[in-house]
């Protein structure tokens, strides 16, 4: 390579870098993949926090809803209220969403859950 690089000229001299790079056994190639890599890692590390919730207890809830104490519940928007129908505690739960506060129980001791329609009584 050096007879290359000296054609044509008299006296030629190459010389080697001061200070050597250190290669690693790693070629370009796999740098920039390296590299793009770890850019979307932190893309996809950045959007799953972003997308983490934050989750309160709601104020003087005197409920443990477990993984099936409640059926349904809803947001009124205009009022700001969110209704849990909640079997725990036989009533609707009345909650304040504009301060996550609990407010109170609608119809206690006459709510019982959902009830599966058996087959022969689903008509």
């Amino acid at each position: 390579m050096a007879n290359s690089l000296c054609q044509g000229q008299e006296k030629c001299t190459i010389r080697e870098p001061e200070t050597p790079i250190a290669n690693f056994g790693v070629n370009e190639s796999a740098m920039k993949i390296l590299a793009i890599l770890a850019f979307l890692s932190t893309i996809f590390v950045t959007q799953a926090l972003a997308q983490t919730r934050h989750i309160s207890m709601v104020k003087g809830s005197p409920t443990n809803y477990g993984p099936y104490g409640f059926d349904i519940s809803w947001v009124d928007n205009s009022t700001q209220k969110y209704y849990l129908a909640d079997r725990t505690n036989n009533a609707i739960d009345l909650v304040d969403a504009a301060t996550d506060t609990f407010v109170g129980f609608i119809g206690k001791g006459q709510y019982s859950g959902s009830r599966p329609c058996r087959y022969s009584s689903c008509g």
